[in-house]
């Protein structure tokens, strides 16, 4: 009686390096689609390896049409295209030598490469454009342009012309500045630096003046300091500084030593940082006396013992760097006493999950960081810090069924979707989402399962007499009789 094979082989002994199939087939016998080499399962498909030294890509058999080359003597064919994960694999299994993974960072001594700042939390902050021909790169690495880019090469502005201004001499000192140019001059802002070109019209206001009144001369101060002058006074910021000209009225403070004054601080350039809220009953200010808040609030500072209290942080100047927000039912609060959040919170993701991938477990890291997930991942950043977790199929809805929720058994596990269903796999496991298609009938005579495992039919070989069907899928495997 004739039989036919089904199933698939997943547990292969290659002892040292592959051998090439026994050339001579038995009489009569069916004939090996992967003469040349061996066949082995990875990432759901079959592959053709073939150790021979002078064999070409092209040399590939029929039914592996697509090759690659990994090593001199080493090629893959390939139903379809073979994957560059196809690496580890050979390497994983002692096909080829492992070697060193290469930088993953753009190499600074290549011509084609340009960092801005090879620090990720200056690149946070640095907005750049790459010339025609030149692609931005930003990451762990830093940031900057790779390619050829169509530009001439870059000429500074003198900075001993008469008619040149730097007001900072580099990307990253110019990144927290924000000035103006005077009516007639032209501002720019390269990697030379930044400032202004043209002929000065005016000097800086003068400090001695009883009307000009200056918040700062310096300019990377005015550049975080948010300010507004009195009614009759007109704000300035350049390269002199930031202030105001004009007849304002006297300015008054309010009194610190009024028991509903608040100051959180009376430095403006430290005010310029902070953001905080004042309680219920109290009004916040912010000026060139500092910041606070005034009137008799109704609130104190969350307990730091109350279990469902957790600070962020309880210095208001980090809080101003810090955003964040909370788990679950946790509500955010930010104000003189620090930030955190009140109430039932979710755990922390966990760290060890294959699932979970960690950008920082710093919050106020976290706050510098601008980072993307997957389409099938959930972003986080509160309090645990900010990363990504993957999103898994729900194993309770009718139309998912998973063969195994553990990826290493996925990757021994070859199985078909029925009836429609889409497969997945990956850190969450693998099975099939959508229209679920019937099993075979175990009860029916004609039925006849050798495991209702998708897991065992992954390492069983098994023939089925002649004229009837084989199967292995999502259900598990075995014959059915006409």
């Amino acid at each position: 009686m004739r039989t036919r094979a089904w199933g698939a082989i997943a547990a292969l002994s290659l002892l040292g390096a592959l051998a090439g199939c026994d050339d001579d087939q038995p009489e009569g016998g069916a004939v090996d689609p992967c003469e040349v080499g061996e066949v082995i399962e990875f990432e759901g498909q079959s592959f053709c390896i073939v150790i021979e030294e002078g064999f070409l890509e092209e040399d590939c058999p029929e039914d592996f049409p697509e090759g690659r080359r990994f090593a001199e003597e080493v090629v893959v064919c390939g139903e379809g295209e073979v994957p560059d994960a196809m690496k580890g694999e050979l390497e994983r299994r002692g096909i080829i030598e492992k070697t060193d993974e290469p930088d993953p960072c753009p190499d600074p001594d290549d011509p084609e490469v340009r960092y801005v700042s090879e620090d990720p939390d200056d690149c946070a902050r640095i907005r750049f454009v790459c010339a025609e021909g030149g692609e931005a790169f930003t990451g762990e690495c830093g940031c900057g342009c790779i390619g050829e880019e169509d530009e001439p090469e870059l000429i500074c502005p003198d900075p001993e012309d008469p008619e040149v201004h730097y007001v900072g001499e580099g990307p990253q000192d110019c990144v927290d500045i924000l000035f103006m140019c005077e009516d007639g001059q032209e501002l720019f802002s390269n990697e030379c630096g930044c400032g202004c070109i043209g002929e000065e019209g005016s000097t800086c206001p003068d400090p001695d003046d009883p009307q000009v009144r200056y918040i700062s001369q310096d300019i990377n101060d005015c550049a975080r300091i948010r300010f507004v002058c009195a009614e009759g006074g007109e704000a300035f910021t350049n390269e002199c500084g930031c202030g105001c000209i004009g007849e304002e009225p006297e300015l008054i403070c309010p009194d610190p030593e009024d028991p509903e004054v608040r100051y959180i601080s009376q430095d403006p350039d430290d005010c310029a940082r902070i953001r905080f809220v004042c309680g219920e009953g109290g009004e916040a200010f912010t000026g060139e006396c500092g910041c606070g808040c005034i009137g008799e609030e109704g609130s104190t500072c969350p307990d730091p013992e109350d279990p469902q209290v957790r600070y962020i942080s309880q210095d208001v100047e980090e809080c101003a760097r810090v955003r964040f927000v909370c788990e679950g039912e946790g509500v955010p609060f930010s104000d003189e006493c620090g930030c955190g959040c009140i109430g039932e919170g979710g755990v922390c993701p966990d760290p060890e999950d294959p699932r979970v991938e960690y950008v920082s477990r710093s919050a106020e890291d976290c706050a510098l960081i601008d980072f993307q997930c997957g389409e099938d991942q959930r972003l986080f950043s509160d309090e645990c810090g900010c990363g990504c977790v993957a999103i898994c199929p729900d194993a309770e809805a009718p139309e998912v069924r998973y063969v195994s929720e553990d990826p290493e058994v996925c990757m021994r596990v070859r199985f078909a979707c029925e009836g429609g269903g889409r497969l997945f796999t990956g850190v969450c496991g693998c099975g099939c989402i959508g229209e679920n298609g019937s099993c075979p009938d175990p009860e029916d005579p004609r039925v006849s399962y050798v495991s209702q495992d998708p897991r065992e039919c992954a390492v069983i070989l098994f023939t089925c007499e002649e004229g009837s069907e084989g199967f292995s899928n999502e259900c598990g495997c075995g014959c059915v009789a006409p």
